[in-house]
């Protein structure tokens, strides 16, 4: 289903704005702007009418060019995937879908309001193959209440037999100010015990990398080939320019968020400016820190020449504890790489903590 409301249209109108400042900024300082890669994301881009849709990648296909990204994903429900957005996409050259799935269990529903059926998407699944799309990814959720540890197991059968090339797994949280946190306030329902939660990510790792995926990110499995190349700029800290209300970009040594209120990012455009709600200055050691809670949810981790490469500094002497975190087998060092215990991939905060 697709909305047609002016508000869309118009944040569209927006978005271009936003784009033509970018283009005239990057021709001021005689700059070539080609990413390696493009996501379009951040919501639910599937939703948008199709013409709004063609209108910004026309727009972004004058500004780049997109035959010669080494990836370009678009988000979308799978209710959306019928045959005019998927040729839609194709003339623009996405090469890489990621499909918002969740589960199929209908208990999931009374959590998620939603729950996709498994014919249905087999269904589109189809489509995709037929039109030649074959590098997709499917998110999971995991961690939903009264969903056990073999109703978890029902879940990934299924996944796998879509297909997939890349799966994302995510656990639930609870944000305040949800309905989904009220609900819980109101004891509607009770969240999954750690541990219990725990054992269905290890169930999650061991079903999948005995499937052929790699765990290649705390979150994240691929076939060997079709890791997330978008999502491994943000885990190797590389730089990035987000464009849309809400969006964060990481610049030179500055990270930056853009007003997340419609109104604020309208009027602002409007004035020739792109209006940011945050401009973060990082420090040498803040960029170091952020190299680590990083590069950790990576499972092949840190590397130490890479590391002393971009910072001129020993890792050992920037974190000393992380030698006593070898000894207690925290963390483990193998080929010049400091990598996080497999063991403790869902405890890794409590691991970073006592490292930085």
């Amino acid at each position: 289903m697709r909305a047609k409301t002016p508000r869309i249209r118009q944040y569209i109108d927006y978005i271009i704005k936003e784009i033509d400042l970018h283009v005239e900024t990057f021709r001021n300082a005689q700059a070539n702007f080609q990413p390696k890669t493009l996501y379009i994301g951040g919501g639910t881009p599937s939703f948008i009418p199709l013409d709004d849709l063609e209108r910004l990648l026309k727009r972004l296909g004058q500004w780049l060019n997109l035959a010669d990204l080494q990836e370009f994903t678009i988000e979308a429900n799978p209710e959306d995937l019928n045959l005019s957005f998927l040729t839609l996409i194709k003339k623009y050259h996405v090469s890489r879908l990621s499909i918002g799935i969740q589960s199929f269990n209908p208990l999931a529903h009374r959590v998620l309001n939603r729950v996709s059926d498994y014919h249905d998407v087999q269904k589109k699944v189809a489509l995709l193959k037929q039109l030649g799309i074959t590098n997709y990814n499917l998110d999971l959720m995991f961690g939903i209440p009264d969903m056990n540890h073999d109703l978890v197991k029902q879940d990934l059968e299924l996944f796998l037999s879509l297909e997939p090339t890349h799966l994302s797994c995510y656990s639930l949280i609870l944000e305040e100010r949800t309905l989904l946190f009220n609900q819980y306030l109101k004891g509607e329902f009770k969240p999954l015990e750690e541990d219990e939660e725990a054992a269905i990510y290890q169930l999650i790792k061991d079903t999948l990398t005995r499937n052929g995926f790699n765990h290649y990110e705390t979150s994240n499995f691929a076939r060997p080939g079709y890791e997330s190349l978008h999502n491994l700029i943000y885990w190797n800290n590389e730089r990035y320019l987000g464009i849309g209300a809400g969006s964060s970009s990481y610049l030179g040594n500055t990270r930056l968020k853009t007003v997340s209120n419609l109104d604020r990012y309208f009027s602002l455009l409007d004035q020739g400016r792109i209006g940011r709600e945050e401009e973060i200055q990082l420090s040498k050691q803040d960029q170091m820190e952020e190299e680590v809670m990083l590069g950790l949810r990576k499972t092949q981790g840190i590397s130490l020449e890479r590391f002393y490469a971009k910072f001129g500094e020993d890792f050992f002497s920037v974190f000393p504890m992380a030698k006593k975190l070898i000894d207690q087998q925290y963390l483990q060092r193998e080929n010049n790489y400091l990598r996080l215990n497999p063991k403790y991939h869902f405890t890794a905060d409590y691991v970073l903590r006592k490292l930085i």
